[in-house]
């Protein structure tokens, strides 16, 4: 007989056609979810739980049966082999998850900051954009002003015939 927790297929009354327990009751067909016997059949007394295998549930009834005396062994290891194959996967997706999830927002964090760096940037291009304008505005005015000068400079060497 395997150990391990089990369910109960159906509800509170058991099929007319199942066994009487040694308490002269119908025992309740169960299905384990655990160990080799993986979702393999068996008739449990109703009266029993967990504790009363050891004489200490409310009544100590041992009945049990499997339903299919012929359930092949080996289909009850492919099962479990299944089983524990798909909960090791199953801790693998979730550990690959949470490292998904980590790089997620190291992701995230990395493209703030990535935007942090482009808002300055575009502040400082604006920034050098307004000074390159105000500094190609005063190189005119120079230019002019020194323009000026220049031909004042040729109109004052012509009145004075001294041109250098």
């Amino acid at each position: 007989m395997s150990t391990g927790s089990s369910s109960t297929s159906w509800g509170g009354k058991a099929p007319l056609d199942s066994p009487f327990c040694h308490c002269k009751l119908r025992a309740r067909l169960r299905v384990l979810t655990m160990d080799y016997n993986y979702k393999r059949k068996f008739w449990r007394c109703p009266s029993w739980t967990p504790g009363s295998q050891n004489g200490i549930g409310d009544r100590f009834c041992t009945f049990f049966d499997w339903v299919d005396d012929d359930f092949c062994s080996i289909c009850g290891d492919v099962l479990g082999q299944l089983r524990d194959r798909l909960q090791i996967r199953s801790r693998e997706f979730k550990i690959e998850k949470s490292e998904l999830e980590a790089n997620l927002v190291m992701e995230k964090e990395r493209r703030e900051h990535i935007q942090e760096l482009c808002n300055k940037l575009k502040e400082k291009s604006t920034e050098l954009e307004s000074n390159l304008v105000m500094e190609k505005e005063r190189s005119e005015h120079i230019q002019e002003f020194l323009y000026k000068k220049k031909e004042k400079s040729k109109d004052l060497c012509k009145k004075y015939n001294n041109c250098i």
